[in-house]
């Protein structure tokens, strides 16, 4: 799934997998020594509330756990996306209740419209504790009536 991969705008299923495998990349490349990432749909769709998981040590036999969803779109400027329930309750509530600052949103704009071949252009923009930023009006929540 390289940058050179020829994506369709179309075909949302690879579209996505290609915008999560670039944020594990990204991940791995940024992660502090020791830390592991994890990408949960690597082998297949694993319908969890999240996409990938950083784990980093603090010390002391403790570590950190990050979740991280990640949504992608063809488009350079489209800021609408799905939230299923599921993702919804955890970005809320946190792991096992333990709070939402665990829980990040990585927006990934692929940027393929008029990009030669297909070619993206990638541009991330990241959400830290998605349940805080919706207290802070950084971010929206919105819904869709289906009729």
């Amino acid at each position: 799934m390289g940058l050179g991969s020829g994506l369709d705008p179309r075909d949302k299923w690879k579209l996505g997998r290609w915008g999560e495998a670039l944020v594990y990349e990204v991940l791995l490349a940024r992660a502090a020594p020791g830390a592991k990432v994890r990408w949960m749909n690597a082998i297949e769709e694993t319908r969890a509330p999240y996409d990938l998981l950083v784990e980093t040590p603090e010390g002391n036999g403790r570590w950190r756990t990050t979740f991280i969803e990640v949504k992608t779109t063809a488009h350079p400027d489209k800021n609408v996306f799905e939230v299923s329930p599921a993702e919804y309750e955890f970005f809320q509530t946190g792991f096992q209740g333990g709070g939402s600052g665990n829980f990040h949103l990585y927006r990934v704009y692929a940027n393929l419209a008029g990009a030669a071949g297909g070619v993206p252009r990638p541009r991330i923009v990241v959400v830290t504790d998605v349940a805080r930023a919706l207290e802070l009006k950084a971010v929206k929540l919105c819904l869709a009536v289906m009729r």
